[in-house]
């Protein structure tokens, strides 16, 4: 029914899915330790703080990295949806489509230039 073409493509996207499924597994592993650790690193710190100001500077300490990191990972996908754009309009279109994702491809570096900076400066 296939031909031996089709067959091969069946087999190679088999072999991608069970090793994104394995992958998969090993970050949700992973997910589970971190939340470990940190729920045991907030006991500790709830523990050894003498206010409850501190506390709750931690506390928006943590969520502020949450949601920076979220962003991080946001920007960097967007960054390799543009970079694919790129080099596929680099081959097929013109130049002025080609500008645009160029700006708009600096323009998300530099705001992850400053993410980093700026979680780098809050964490200091």
């Amino acid at each position: 029914m296939f031909s031996s073409f089709q067959n091969a493509l069946i087999v190679q996207l088999e072999r991608k899915l069970e090793a994104l499924q394995i992958r998969k597994t090993h970050i949700e592993t992973s997910k589970r330790a971190n939340d470990k650790i940190g729920q045991s690193i907030k006991t500790v710190v709830e523990a050894k703080a003498e206010a409850p100001r501190e506390i709750s500077k931690f506390t928006r300490h943590i969520e502020d990295i949450d949601k920076i990191t979220s962003l991080m990972f946001g920007l960097s996908g967007r960054l390799a949806r543009v970079e694919h754009e790129i080099a596929v309009a680099e081959a097929a279109e013109g130049n002025d489509r080609f500008t645009d994702k160029v700006l708009l491809c600096n323009q998300l570096v530099r705001f992850r230039k400053f993410l980093c900076q700026f979680i780098f400066c809050r964490s200091s």
